[in-house]
């Protein structure tokens, strides 16, 4: 665990530009429709975390061509979303708008609000140039804090909640990643609340219950938005629990968060594994 007020970026050895981390963060949102607001070309991605994960995709793109760059793409930005969207009763839009409309300064916001339904909207300038994938990341787990309800009222359950953010539920055994640090976290009577990257708008809105914020990598933007809104303590862990030593200073630092105290005290710490 690391002191909040000495944070050390969370490093990938390879990183792409702001509109990926957005579109990772995104992509596989339950009950949201993701805009990809660019140029032929750039849905691939789509096709390559499908390819290499559990993730379905739930995404569109506007499809700019070079007439868009000199008159503008807003017109079939509109068109895309009231396709995808005039018919849905519940209506959540994420808007990623690439380099082209960032350069030539489309109103997407605009093109949203004009539109003749209510809907939940997020919309995030991505252009490439704009930042590292990282970047894309943070700005997009905090944009969605406003999606999250507040709290219900309080009502005894057993055992403490958190939630986890950072995990990457697009690489290779992602999912299986989450499914056995929410086993090893029940060991010690913890329950995951949610999870961010998001599996669904429903796992976004409860988000507030939890006890706790556990920052795996990125993430920490939005901890702290939900830690001024609702009062969320965080801790912002360096490495994920993986290998013997690994696990036990995951579980003690979520432990010593939550219960003031660690698991391990001499113990064979095997017993609870």
């Amino acid at each position: 665990m690391k002191n909040k007020d000495k944070e050390t970026p969370f490093i990938d050895p390879v990183q792409g530009d702001k509109m990926l981390g957005a579109f990772r963060v995104t992509c596989g949102i339950k009950g949201a429709a993701v805009i990809i607001h660019a140029p032929v070309g750039c849905h691939w991605g789509v096709n390559f975390i499908e390819r290499l994960s559990s993730v379905k995709t739930n995404a569109s793109i506007s499809a700019l061509r070079e007439r868009s760059v000199v008159f503008g793409g807003e017109d079939s930005l509109r068109r895309t979303i009231e396709i995808i969207l005039k018919n849905r009763k519940e209506r959540y839009l994420i808007l990623l708008a690439g380099s082209v409309p960032s350069i030539i300064g489309e109103d997407w916001q605009g093109v949203i609000d004009s539109l003749g339904f209510k809907l939940h909207s997020i919309a995030i300038d991505c252009g490439g140039f704009l930042g590292r994938m990282g970047d894309g990341i943070e700005e997009c787990l905090e944009a969605i804090c406003q999606w999250v309800d507040d709290p219900p009222a309080k009502i005894n359950r057993i055992g403490p909640l958190v939630n986890l953010i950072g995990l990457q539920r697009d690489v290779i055994k992602g999912e299986a990643n989450i499914k056995e640090i929410k086993r090893m976290l029940g060991l010690i009577g913890v329950r995951v609340n949610s999870v961010f990257p998001p599996s669904s708008i429903t796992e976004i809105k409860r988000a507030s219950a939890a006890d706790l914020n556990i920052v795996l990598g990125w993430g920490t933007r939005l901890a702290h938005a939900m830690e001024e809104e609702w009062r969320i303590p965080w801790i912002s862990l360096r490495e994920y629990p993986y290998g013997f030593a690994g696990t036990q200073r995951f579980l003690n630092a979520v432990a010593r968060s939550l219960k003031g105290e660690e698991i391990y005290d001499g113990l064979p710490f095997m017993e609870y594994l």
